[in-house]
């Protein structure tokens, strides 16, 4: 990563509130395919469209089970990296860090961060399709879809599909994160999917830093954008605020 500006360091020492906005590119280093830049079809967003909704799971659950059943068992593989572990470890040391994801895959939690709100829920976590309580989710495959204990309803990933709008409450703490927050630092993500893309907009006047190895629709809002992937430029950056506590 290039040298730090001395205006970015200068802000950074001081921040007491951090807010990262993650996407596939943080986790795409433990080995999780991006949607955007896996060339295979399972990836692709045309099967996205036709398995990731509704429409979907009432024509035909199982295919629809069947597909977010490899994923997990994929997923499951996966750990985190260097870039989860430092946010998570900078969450010990400053007063306040939390985290944004559009990732369903849980690996900041696993990294030891506690603070995480997940735009798009979580892929091992399960809910009833019908009344959309909590259905227990199992380490082992399931072939057969689980029934809802309370109503007898299918189960369906808890994640959030096209045609569905993200949690209200949710959506709450992430605005009053971006009010109170001194920086936004935005990994891993194009900024072209909503709502999470309105994100920078909401944090107008805030320090803003864009990491992604590629051009994203962010980079006009940022005050710094370091052309990186997350796990080699966070640990860096990140250790200007862990350098000032230690």
């Amino acid at each position: 990563m290039k040298s730090i500006p001395a205006s970015i360091s200068n802000h950074l020492l001081k921040a007491e509130h951090w807010l990262f906005l993650t996407g596939a590119g943080i986790s795409a280093e433990s080995g999780i395919p991006t949607y955007r830049d896996s060339s295979t079809a399972l990836y692709g967003t045309a099967s996205l469209k036709n398995l990731a909704t509704p429409d979907a799971f009432r024509k035909n659950k199982q295919n629809v089970w069947d597909w977010y059943e490899e994923r997990r068992q994929n997923m499951r593989h996966c750990q985190p990296n260097a870039a989860h572990y430092a946010i998570a470890q900078l969450q010990q040391q400053v007063a306040t860090v939390s985290v944004v994801t559009q990732n369903v895959d849980g690996l900041h939690q696993l990294a030891g961060s506690t603070n995480v709100h997940e735009l798009h829920g979580n892929i091992f976590r399960n809910r009833c399709f019908s009344c959309n309580r909590p259905v227990p989710e199992s380490i082992a495959p399931q072939v057969t879809i689980p029934r809802c204990t309370h109503c007898g309803g299918y189960a369906r990933p808890d994640v959030v599909w096209f045609k569905e709008r993200i949690s209200s409450h949710t959506w709450k703490k992430v605005k009053k994160d971006i009010d109170q927050c001194d920086v936004l630092i935005v990994v891993g993500t194009s900024g072209e999917v909503q709502p999470a893309a309105t994100i920078p907009t909401l944090a107008h006047g805030k320090l803003i830093i864009v990491i992604n190895p590629q051009p994203t629709a962010h980079d006009e809002l940022a005050s710094w954008v370091i052309r990186s992937t997350a796990g080699d430029a966070l640990p860096e950056l990140l250790a200007i605020a862990l350098n000032r506590h230690s």
